[in-house]
């Protein structure tokens, strides 16, 4: 029983990684735009199914993430786009990913670059998952 517990808990923080990490990609493509975006745009530029971005595009204006325009296009907060606040957020994240990857350098000694790289996203993701649930409560 513990064991069937304990699949099933990875597999649901694996589907809530998927779940973040294709917000993320959503969120991020509209920051990167200059310009508002439509929903079939967004879907070609992040090569994720239109039907399920279209899934998540309420749950990021929920979360105050985006903001749909009269158009029915969309794009990121404004404050995405003030250079002060990505430059600090930029400056954050590389003071992250930093830490991150000294720690797995040690602990992964031997490993390819390759797979180095993607435990420092993996972590990343978790991290700011774990962030942004802290926040909301």
């Amino acid at each position: 029983m513990q064991k069937k517990n304990s699949k099933t808990k990875v597999k649901k923080k694996k589907e809530s990684l998927e779940v973040d990490s294709t917000r993320f990609k959503i969120l991020f493509t509209l920051i990167r735009n200059d310009n508002s975006m439509t929903l079939t745009e967004i879907a070609k530029e992040t090569k994720i199914d239109k039907e399920l971005v279209f899934h998540h595009l309420p749950k990021l204006k929920k979360d105050h993430l985006l903001l749909e325009l009269d158009d029915k296009t969309y794009i990121a907060q404004p404050l995405f786009y003030e250079d002060d606040v990505m430059e600090d957020l930029n400056s954050l994240m590389k003071i992250l990913v930093k830490i991150m990857l000294r720690e797995l350098k040690e602990d992964m000694k031997g490993f390819p670059s390759d797979e180095i790289e993607k435990a420092v996203q993996n972590n990343l993701e978790l991290f700011i998952q774990t962030f942004s649930i802290e926040i909301m409560e």
